[in-house]
């Protein structure tokens, strides 16, 4: 079995290194800072626990798998919205860097699903599922990621949506 904690949101360092020696793998939200950032946080639980919500970078950094999701219908289905917020965390020691976001809607969602083997990278003998974006989300500017538009979905190597204006 590979266990998981859904809404791994408040840690401190202790649990967070127990959840590490444990194996235990993350299904987290980054969305939630961006419709709830810092002050709303610290208004119910204090600012000592609201700095310690969502931090990305330590959870990162101490080596845990995480998955990033939406807790759709909480927050809007949307990678691009959760990587943006992964970037634009309203915590700022808490950010991570694109490459770390996009692993975590990736390789990280494959990984805590058990379908790492098939999904999570571009790889011969994957399934090659894909989403194709308006714009190049490495020189697009962190702060419009959220913005960018699906322009078609690829699901084992043969296109399943392609927006009405896409120009393929």
């Amino acid at each position: 079995h590979r266990h998981r904690i859904e809404h791994f949101e408040i840690p401190d360092d202790e649990l967070m290194d127990r959840a590490y020696n444990l194996g235990i793998t993350l299904g987290m939200q980054p969305a939630f800072d961006h419709y709830w950032g810092y002050e709303d946080y610290a208004r119910y639980l204090g600012p000592e626990r609201a700095l310690r919500k969502n931090p990305f970078r330590s959870i990162l950094d101490k080596g845990l798998v995480v998955g990033g999701g939406s807790d759709c219908f909480v927050t809007p289905i949307s990678p691009l919205l959760g990587i943006h917020s992964c970037l634009n965390h309203s915590v700022a020691t808490s950010r991570i860097g694109l490459n770390e976001a996009l692993s975590m809607f990736t390789m990280g969602c494959a990984y805590i699903g058990f379908e790492e083997k098939t999904k999570g990278s571009i790889k011969v003998g994957k399934q090659a599922d894909l989403a194709i974006l308006s714009e190049d989300i490495y020189k697009t500017p962190k702060e419009s990621i959220k913005d960018m538009k699906v322009m078609g979905t690829i699901h084992k190597g043969n296109f399943v949506w392609k927006d009405p204006d896409s120009p393929w």
